[in-house]
């Protein structure tokens, strides 16, 4: 079975790195959906479908939007559901992380990214 995978980012260098870690990746096959930016996470976030949303955050990212699509996924979800934060390692530090399952430092690997996941997806290939 395959985990969906929504790519949140506004950068297209962000979402297509993260793609090719997700086809790379050795946890499971990703069936991944992209939006660029906060702006599409509402039309393409299907919460009867989707087991993981990775948010790619910048360093102009202000904390209160990721807050806000944090809030907004939580809202939304209709079952368990991972939210992966991405972006630079001092981005990271200073945001909010309530709600968030994992954050990774860009460039994401697929054996970090593996790493990362194993322990919040189920071996059938859906979230616990």
């Amino acid at each position: 079975m395959a985990v969906h995978a929504l790519i949140v980012d506004a950068s297209p260098i962000g979402r297509r790195s993260l793609k090719e870690a997700l086809s790379r990746s050795r946890l499971a096959e990703f069936a991944v959906t992209e939006a660029d930016g906060p702006e599409g996470l509402r039309s393409h976030f299907d919460p009867d479908t989707t087991d993981v949303v990775f948010l790619g955050v910048d360093d102009r990212a202000a904390t209160g939007i990721v807050f806000r699509m944090v809030g907004t996924l939580r809202t939304m979800q209709t079952r368990p559901l991972c939210i992966v934060l991405v972006g630079s390692e001092r981005t990271l530090r200073r945001l909010d992380l309530v709600g968030v399952d994992r954050t990774l430092v860009r460039p994401v690997r697929a054996k970090t990214l593996d790493a990362h996941l194993a322990p919040l997806l189920a071996p059938a290939g859906s979230t616990p």
